[in-house]
């Protein structure tokens, strides 16, 4: 997970470099909505519950931490070690259940060949046109 690997570097970054750099960053799973943006310069954009919680995570965040929300815990649990955290008060959410994502999981020795289940993923896309 890209997420691991840029918590990873800062950490080591900031043992050897006098000048620290710290990230938050939080993760949520779900839905979104995908959409171009202008016509003359155009720019892609992600919006949607899924990335405004994505965005509280990250807010809740203690720096060079990775906070995700109980969905992708769910999703990942399998995968990677996780801390949890005392549920938060999360604004415009209400009180969330949170966790941070340490390190992902070694693959189990007995069973070398034995993998986790896919995650399932499903895209839905709309187009709009003015009419």
């Amino acid at each position: 997970m890209a997420a691991i690997d840029i918590r990873d570097y800062l950490i080591e970054r900031n043992i050897e470099n006098p000048v620290k750099w710290d990230a938050k960053i939080g993760i949520n799973s779900g839905e979104v909505i995908g959409s171009i943006l202008g016509t003359n310069n155009c720019l892609f954009d992600v919006f949607g519950d899924t990335v405004n919680v994505a965005s509280r995570m990250e807010k809740k965040c203690d720096p060079n931490q990775i906070n995700v929300g109980i969905k992708t815990y769910m999703l990942t649990r399998d995968k990677y070690r996780f801390i949890e955290r005392l549920p938060n008060q999360v604004k415009g959410i209400g009180i969330k259940k949170m966790y941070y994502l340490k390190s992902k999981v070694q693959p189990n020795s007995l069973h070398p060949n034995t993998t986790a289940p896919p995650i399932k993923f499903s895209f839905k896309s709309e187009i709009a046109t003015n009419r």
